[in-house]
This record gives C-alpha cells, sequence and structure tokens, in this order.
C-alpha cells in the first residue's frame, strides 16, 4: 500500500492571506489611538501616535472688494473674502479615502455642526489663501458665500470630537471652531 502525501502549501498561503486582509481591515475600523489635546479649542490630525499632528493655527483677515462701477457710480456689488498668508499650510497630509482629526472642546454635549466649520481656501494672484465670505449689491440684501464641507463626528473621550472626513481632493483646507465670527482658522493642506 502506497500512502501519498498531499502538499498543504497552497492551503497555507491562502490561509496566510486571510489573515492579512482580516488584519488589515481590523486596523481601518479601530478608531485612532491619538489622545485628546491637552487645551480646549485645539485640533489635530489623528495619526498612529498619541499626540496626532498638529495643524497650522492662523489669524485669518478679512478684506472687501468692490467692482469698478461701485467706486465710479456707487452702484454695484462688493464681496467680502476671508485671508490667509501663505499659499500652503505647514501642516501637509497625504490624500486618503477618510482623514481624521481630534477636536478638544470645552463639552462635547453640543451638536459638533453648530461648533465646527470646514472650509476650502483657494489660492489669490498674490499667493495667498482665500475664501469668500458674504457679497452684497446696492439694491438687494447680503448673500452668505461660504460653502461649508460635510464631515462627521461623534463623541471621543472626555470633552473632545472626533471629526471624520471623506474624499477631500488635494488642496487647503481649514476649519473654523466655536463661533463662525472667529477670525482663528485651524489649516491643512491635503496632497
Amino acid at each position: 500500500m502506497r500512502i501519498t502525501r498531499c502538499h498543504s502549501y497552497p492551503a497555507k498561503w491562502f490561509l496566510f492571506l486571510i489573515l492579512a486582509v482580516l488584519t488589515h481591515l481590523q486596523g481601518l475600523t479601530q478608531n485612532p489611538k491619538t489622545a485628546e489635546p491637552e487645551f480646549s479649542g485645539t485640533i489635530v490630525f489623528a495619526d498612529t501616535t498619541s499626540s496626532g499632528k498638529n495643524l497650522e493655527t492662523a489669524t485669518m483677515t478679512v478684506k472687501t472688494k468692490g467692482n469698478a462701477s461701485l467706486y465710479i457710480t456707487g452702484i454695484g456689488k462688493a464681496t467680502s473674502f476671508g485671508v490667509v498668508k501663505g499659499k500652503t499650510s505647514t501642516c501637509i497630509l497625504s490624500a486618503q479615502p477618510t482623514l481624521s482629526f481630534v477636536y478638544r472642546a470645552e463639552s462635547n454635549s453640543v451638536n459638533p455642526k453648530d461648533v465646527i466649520q470646514l472650509v476650502r481656501f483657494t489660492i489669490s494672484k498674490d499667493g495667498n489663501r482665500v475664501m469668500p465670505i458674504v457679497s452684497a449689491t446696492t439694491f438687494s440684501s447680503t448673500s452668505n458665500e461660504v460653502i461649508y464641507l460635510d464631515f462627521a463626528a461623534k463623541k471621543y473621550g472626555r470633552s473632545s470630537y472626533l471629526i471624520t472626513v471623506t474624499d477631500l481632493a488635494p488642496g487647503e483646507y481649514g476649519f473654523s471652531l466655536g463661533k463662525e465670527s472667529t477670525y482663528t482658522v485651524h489649516l491643512f493642506t491635503v496632497r
């Protein structure tokens, strides 16, 4: 009687492949390991480190620009822009399907959409980051020109929010935290 032995190499490779895929998927679904920032009003990019990556914090100035007829006849359109110096942020993030941030608030009992705004900036001719805020014409009311980007948020830790943003195209972005009238923005670049 002759006994034939089956080679189990293909089965071992298949098992290894399944385990590798499951481990990868588990890593994608876990919450980031980033701790809550130390101070209220701080936002960090949630990465694999315990402290996260700080975003660039800057003061946005507001400038108003009118069309020529406004200056000549007093009738026309004026638009206010938020301006941040420099054409790119010091915080550069690689483009990924999902980016996560941790924002430390005084309390995380408020609806996050009431205290967090995400906007995209464009680059002006003079090399600064700009976003339209409001426009007005002489004979009509003002209109809000800010386009807020969508995000998901949930409670994180004792007084923070975990903010998740999906499918951000390469470009310049910023968070305005707290009241909408604040001029402090937390900026990052997606490349």
